[in-house]
């Protein structure tokens, strides 16, 4: 089973294989005190019927720039959120939507407050299986089946919201599988989650990335994350040959200058 912490990616995001099934429109959803609330729209992309049950989970960033589940935290937007239907089932090709609403409560301080929005897929047994079932014949076993969850970040802007996300450096460093890669630290500040993309390349050529670029969201919980960023596979250099090149991190963010640092050895 693919857990919402796996498919929760920052951004948003989801495992390949649900995205096929489940089509959701938008991938991120933002409120604020003049936009209480959204809808989504939710399409049934494959050839069979689906079933998905629809819950609220918290999920807080961590000083390695992952995503992972805690059940409370201070900017929880869970508890000021409300949504309906909490469950839905589609047939090939139908869409539904769903209704987001929040109610903040008095005296909420300024800022920005995050939650998760799950869609649970529900595997139902076929016809022929849940006669076994209600049959009560004994040693019956379902058929293991896979099920999916595909999520998004529900966000929640109280009042004035600031934030600043800066580049404190990069580090060319040895995985433990032997690969070489770029560990690159970023430090956030304010009141809200500071975006940017993060680029690796040589000095001279900003044009060719030597590892995928990420487009990093980082969570008001965390103040500073480091990152690693893997060289890429069809970048030809060995560790030696990588460390006799200038190399450099950019990180570039919506209407401003690309902040640049040299990358050191390890």
């Amino acid at each position: 089973m693919v857990t919402g912490s796996m498919v929760l990616a920052l951004a948003g995001m989801a495992s390949a294989q649900a995205e096929n099934l489940l089509g959701i429109a938008p991938l991120r959803i933002f409120l604020s005190d003049t936009k209480t609330s959204e809808v989504l729209t939710l399409t049934n992309r494959s050839q069979k019927e689906l079933t998905y049950k629809v819950v609220m989970e918290d999920h807080v960033m961590d000083e390695h720039g992952n995503i992972i589940k805690r059940e409370d935290f201070p900017y929880s937007a869970k508890r000021m959120l409300r949504f309906m239907p909490r469950q839905i089932t589609l047939q090939p090709g139908q869409r539904q939507t769903v209704r987001v609403m929040v109610t903040p409560p008095e005296g909420l301080a300024e800022g920005e407050y995050h939650t998760h929005l799950l869609f649970d897929e529900v595997v139902k047994p076929t016809a022929a299986e849940q006669a076994e079932i209600d049959a009560g014949k004994s040693g019956f076993k379902m058929k293991l089946q896979a099920a999916y969850s595909v999520g998004l970040p529900l966000i929640y802007q109280r009042g004035k919201v600031e934030s600043d996300l800066q580049l404190k450096g990069g580090k060319l460093v040895v995985q433990k599988n032997g690969r070489p890669a770029v560990q690159v630290t970023l430090a956030r500040s304010g009141n809200g989650e500071a975006s940017g993309l993060v680029r690796v390349v040589e000095a001279g050529n900003d044009s060719v990335n030597l590892v995928p670029q990420r487009n990093m969201h980082v969570y008001r919980e965390a103040d500073m994350v480091t990152i690693t960023m893997p060289i890429k596979d069809d970048v030809q250099a060995s560790l030696q040959a990588l460390q006799s090149k200038k190399l450099q991190v950019r990180l570039e963010r919506e209407g401003r200058e690309p902040l640049v640092a040299d990358v050191t050895a390890e």
